[in-house]
């Protein structure tokens, strides 16, 4: 298991959407990442693009709107790239 928050050229913001801004839901900027806790893998919250990391438990799916981890939201580390 990857443990947060280390990671040169990122900034950890927290935890799951709340790290993400103020609200219960997930806000998209184009310098937002996740980052699987698993496997240490990081996907772009900003691109169109369906993704998910290499053992496959944070997952995006761009055009069903759905976005997560198998293991919940606040198991998503979420960084800012400097």
């Amino acid at each position: 298991m990857v443990n947060a928050p280390d990671l040169e050229g990122y900034t950890f913001l927290g935890w799951g959407p709340a790290a993400t801004e103020e609200g219960s839901g997930w806000r998209v900027r184009s310098d937002y990442f996740a980052r699987c806790h698993r496997c240490g893998d990081l996907i772009s919250l900003w691109t169109e693009a369906d993704e998910s990391c290499r053992c496959g438990r944070l997952y995006k799916d761009w055009s069903a709107g759905r976005f997560g981890h198998s293991d919940g939201d606040v198991s998503i580390a979420i960084y800012s790239q400097n």
